[in-house]
């Protein structure tokens, strides 16, 4: 089954290839920051409305609550 959660995928393909948790950290945090600066950019430009704005901003913070606890777990299991 394919993920929904675009950071837990990025997460997962780091993990795979060997990179430590800060550096996990360090591309889950730029990774938002680019997703929120994307977002913010799009509601700026009046390409999505207010209530839009607010669902994905709402959407982005779940994805990354789910990839940061997806990253805790990854590395209590070690």
């Amino acid at each position: 089954m394919k993920s929904s959660n675009q950071f837990r995928d990025q997460l997962i393909y780091l993990l795979e290839r060997g990179h430590t948790h800060r550096e996990c950290r360090a591309e889950l945090r730029f990774m938002h920051s680019v997703a929120a600066a994307s977002l913010a950019k799009l509601y700026m430009s009046g390409k999505i409305d207010e209530t839009q704005f607010a669902n994905m901003s709402v959407d982005l913070a779940h994805d990354l609550r789910e990839a940061q606890s997806f990253l805790r777990c990854k590395y209590t299991e070690v």
